[in-house]
């Protein structure tokens, strides 16, 4: 590095954009810490409401705290702009909308003490909502970790989250490693991961003295089409460089797992919810797909695919299947204006039938393409014709096919005229 680091005083980089409302809670809770010698970088993002009022009148009642203010270019490069003046031996973030409690850096900094060969202490947090209910999460025994150890797990989200928050770095570790400015949302997942492939152990302590507050507001409740797509490309260059690196088998795998689910998760958003801005991104969207979903598909059966979705993401409770129930919700809806169709005829299609029959969504017919010979129907119910027999626009298709084959024919489809395509 070419700056001096001062020895033992914790960087701690607090980005601000219009958060009057909390940040005198959060600025106490970070100023009133058992551990003093702290740097409190707080970087004004462009805030419009009071926000820079207040850091000004908490600079002049504490001096380890330093305000800087400019134009608003978005959180990660307020956290660059905090990265560039950070002075302390360690590095650490808090959002200005979350609390830490008393020991907090205490707590993380210990395993610094008893192991000069620590890089990053990382504790888990509570997740509270703004009515104050609180939600804490699963917790381990306190252990080290090796590098290879932890990136599956951290993938995984098991025990290690994707977020900056509750995590404190060597500043030497993360010297030359910035946040990406053009993500709105994953540039925590996209920026903790370059950080643990270079780290070489890893201190978890199961203390939760970081509270994070989701707000109504916030960029992670609100994800829109664009931030979706951020979330894919950051997965998808996770799953690439564990593929260049040589990583471990389930490593790879686990990031080809998260990375495919994403995916699912763009084409739900794009082709069936109907967000404003997802023209613009479909271009982009499918162009980044082409770069890393055939690749995943060669490395993983699709026994492989189907099991993992299934028996991890698709069980009662998670978020997948909250999104699998409106998406039956959606379709369903649809149904009492247009006629729903499914395009093909084989396994897949017969089984996306049985869905639809679960979820009682009735559907009118298999299609199939023109030329096709004639097909037993999948569910031994609905009669299987061909596409030349249905007008395109009063019609809904349900893309019933393979994986491997599903864009580029729901594309040729659209060529054709067929406008509302669902890709599940």
């Amino acid at each position: 590095m070419n700056k001096c680091l001062s020895k033992g005083l914790i960087s701690v980089i607090i980005p601000v954009y219009n958060a009057e409302k909390y940040l005198r809670q959060c600025l106490d809770s970070v100023l009133h810490q058992t551990y003093v010698k702290l740097q409190v970088i707080c970087v004004d993002d462009g805030s419009t409401d009071g926000s820079l009022f207040i850091l000004d009148e908490y600079r002049s009642l504490d001096k380890r705290v330093e305000v800087i203010h400019k134009e608003n270019g978005g959180v990660s490069s307020a956290r660059n702009l905090g990265l560039d003046l950070a002075k302390g031996e360690y590095t650490a973030f808090v959002d200005a909308d979350d609390l830490i409690d008393k020991d907090y850096f205490e707590g993380l900094l210990q395993p610094f003490k008893d192991d000069t060969k620590t890089d990053i202490s990382v504790c888990p947090y509570r997740k509270r909502n703004e009515n104050g209910d609180a939600e804490v999460f699963e917790k381990i025994d306190e252990c080290s970790y090796s590098r290879d150890d932890v990136l599956g797990e951290l993938l995984a989200r098991k025990n290690f989250g994707w977020e900056v928050f509750g995590k404190l770095f060597q500043t030497e570790v993360i010297s030359t490693i910035r946040f990406r400015e053009d993500f709105k949302i994953c540039e925590d997942l996209d920026f903790i991961w370059r950080v643990f492939l270079k780290a070489g152990s890893i201190h978890y302590t199961p203390k939760d003295s970081y509270i994070y507050v989701t707000r109504s507001e916030s960029a992670t409740v609100n994800i829109t089409v664009s931030g979706r797509c951020d979330g894919f490309r950051a997965l998808a260059g996770v799953y690439l460089s564990t593929r260049s690196q040589e990583l471990q088998e389930s490593v790879i795998k686990e990031a080809a797992f998260q990375t495919l689910v994403n995916y699912f998760y763009c084409i739900y958003e794009m082709y069936l919810l109907g967000h404003e801005d997802r023209n613009r991104q479909k271009e982009e969207f499918q162009e980044n797909a082409r770069g890393v979903i055939p690749s995943i598909l060669k490395y993983m059966t699709d026994d492989e695919i189907r099991k993992t979705l299934i028996d991890r993401y698709m069980s009662s409770g998670t978020e997948l299947s909250s999104e699998i129930t409106k998406l039956a919700e959606n379709i369903k809806n649809i149904g009492l204006s247009r006629d729903i169709c499914i395009f093909g005829a084989g396994e897949v299609a017969g089984q996306i039938a049985l869905w639809l029959n679960n979820n009682s969504i009735s559907f009118k017919s298999f299609v199939v393409s023109s030329g096709a010979k004639k097909i037993k129907s999948p569910d031994n119910r609905h009669p299987v014709i061909n596409i030349s027999e249905i007008k395109s626009d009063n019609v809904v298709l349900i893309m019933g096919v393979n994986i491997r084959t599903a864009d580029e024919l729901a594309d040729g489809l659209r060529k054709n005229g067929f406008k509302s395509i669902i890709c599940i």
